[in-house]
């Protein structure tokens, strides 16, 4: 399934990224190639040899030849660097920022639109001494300028219990269990089945728009409710394989024929 079309602000940023990174490459390739250029006349100083062009140099590198020997004066600074000091939020007060909605999405806790802009409004005011707030769409570009790091979600409820059973010592200890029981005794993949169970409401869950670490496909949130459900059985080999899922409805009443084949003899 394809994902939702990429903004034209998102492709600006992208742009200009790229444009940017490769103007700082081209800068050290051409500190690089001078120094040589430097060594090698002070190793041969009976010698003529040619001086680099930076004229040529720029073209066969498809820069600006000015925009190159003002970036080496250091009178020249990139877009980016440019757009950094008109924004609400310095460069590392933003890295604070992008690591506490990381850290909360890890927690199971994300951050939503408003939190991260109360928090942004917060670190402003306590370095400003004004009531000054970040713009209506700050939050926004605040994803698109990040956005190899955050990305937006709809959260999925996930009980605290379940949360809590994922730690380090479980996983430590489910590890073990592995190697044990699977990796010694060499079970290959396509005999190892995998069975879990995830619940549906009948109706529609509610979900908000969160913002959490880019590179997950669901961003899970810890809460607590009880409601009803319909139960999807689904079963995974190993090896990528899957088995028809089975879906449980809540029934009204037990019909006799659901237990004509009880094999085990449950009750």
């Amino acid at each position: 399934m394809p994902g939702k079309a990429t903004s034209n602000r998102t492709k600006r940023y992208r742009c200009r990224r790229a444009k940017d990174k490769n103007l700082h490459d081209v800068t050290s390739l051409w500190k690089k190639e001078f120094r040589d250029w430097k060594r090698r006349v002070a190793a041969h100083p009976d010698e003529e040899i040619p001086r680099p062009s930076l004229r040529k140099f720029s073209q066969e590198h498809s820069v600006n030849r000015t925009t190159l020997a003002r970036y080496l004066e250091d009178t020249h600074t990139t877009k980016t660097e440019s757009s950094q000091k008109r924004q609400k939020l310095s460069p590392e007060e933003e890295d604070v920022l992008v690591h506490a909605v990381i850290d909360h999405g890890h927690r199971g806790f994300p951050l939503t639109h408003d939190r991260v802009e109360r928090i942004a409004n917060e670190i402003l005011r306590r370095r400003t001494g004004t009531d000054n707030c970040v713009g209506k769409n700050w939050v926004d570009r605040f994803i698109d300028r990040h956005e190899d790091q955050i990305h937006t979600y709809w959260s999925r409820h996930l009980p605290g219990n379940r949360a809590g059973a994922v730690n380090p010592t479980n996983v430590r200890s489910w590890e073990d269990i592995v190697e044990e029981e699977v990796v010694i005794p060499g079970i290959r993949p396509e005999d190892m089945y995998g069975m879990d169970e995830t619940h549906m409401p009948p109706e529609f869950a509610q979900m908000r728009r969160v913002i959490a670490a880019k590179g997950k496909s669901i961003q899970y949130e810890q809460g607590g409710s009880i409601k009803e459900t319909i139960t999807v059985l689904v079963t995974i080999c190993a090896d990528g394989s899957t088995l028809q899922p089975n879906v449980i409805f809540k029934a009204k009443r037990h019909a006799p024929e659901w237990f004509e084949d009880n094999v085990a003899d449950a009750t």
